[in-house]
């Protein structure tokens, strides 16, 4: 059942955000306005360079209470075209009091400029840095939004591939994971033919995202697109995707996938919601934070 925050804040949640046809530029100059708040009092920014990699952490009152030396590594979003690593700290912060930890975040390239695979070069070599510290895998948690759910795994794919430690695991919260945009969620609701279709995103505006950074490469292939891709061998995930999210079916058909091939995988799809509800003040978002906390916990003890 959907909550009342949520009915009232829905009429006014219009399309128009993600349109087909913006340039790279039209998404900057979108997404500016949605991002860069203020993160609260209680936060602390240390910026730093691992491997080479400009990362900034955030800790907030909530983290520093906690005896941990946990760090979740933040895959941020931003349709892999706008917004760096402090246009996020906001979010990295929210992150940080929900689940009482430090994070960590990436401030890899931006595409067009920085086209694939710069994004995911650096946010394996900020992984490497991160180990170089001394901070054990065991320590470490992924998460990434949007566009950066993709990204973490990609990034934990090409750790396998390179016989790298990986960390505890992964969360993605309503993850693009696939660019091409080819599961029914997407072509469902494709052109907001659909009353509850997501007002925040239109599958051919993230196909448009993932050709500026992709360039000539194919849409699936697995290291942009992750649903294509083995996945033997990753940690264990959690996927949250909304009922509504035009993205839905990126985690659903990821999660089949891992547990195929024997990946510990939860998949949570919450009802009546749209990309990026965990960015919204409403009690479906603090039920995912919640569950994402319990999980993160949960599998750092485990490992």
């Amino acid at each position: 059942m959907l909550s009342e925050q949520f009915k009232q804040m829905k009429p006014f949640l219009q399309a128009g955000l993600a349109l087909p046809g913006d340039s790279y530029l039209q998404v900057r100059e979108k997404m500016a306005p949605l991002h860069g708040h203020h993160p609260g009092e209680d936060a602390s920014v240390v910026e730093s360079k691992l491997n080479g990699v400009r990362c900034l952490s955030v800790e907030t009152s909530s983290s520093k209470k906690r005896k941990s030396s946990s760090v979740m590594l933040m895959f941020h979003g931003g349709a892999l075209v706008s917004c760096n690593a402090d246009e996020y700290v906001f979010y990295a912060a929210a992150i940080s009091r929900e689940l009482n930890t430090r994070v960590l975040i990436i401030d890899y390239r931006l595409a067009p400029e920085h086209p694939y695979p710069s994004a995911l070069d650096d946010c394996i070599d900020a992984y490497i840095g991160l180990l170089e510290t001394g901070i054990d895998a065991d320590d470490i948690g992924f998460i990434g939004d949007s566009c950066g759910g993709g990204l973490a795994i990609c990034t934990l794919l090409k750790l396998v591939a390179a016989k790298q430690r990986l960390p505890a695991c992964a969360i993605s919260f309503t993850g693009w994971l696939d660019l091409s945009q080819s599961g029914d969620s997407a072509l469902q609701w494709e052109g907001f033919e659909n009353p509850d279709s997501d007002p925040f995103i239109h599958p051919q505006w993230i196909r448009d995202r993932g050709k500026d950074y992709a360039e000539n490469y194919d849409l699936k292939d697995p290291l942009l697109s992750p649903v294509f891709a083995d996945l033997t061998g990753l940690p264990p995930l959690l996927l949250q995707t909304g009922q509504y999210d035009s993205c839905r079916d990126d985690s659903t058909r990821l999660a089949a996938s891992a547990a195929g091939t024997g990946v510990d995988v939860t998949l949570e799809v919450y009802a009546g919601m749209i990309h990026g509800f965990h960015g919204l003040d409403i009690p479906e978002a603090q039920s995912a934070y919640a569950s994402a906390k319990t999980f993160f916990y949960k599998k750092l003890r485990a490992s």
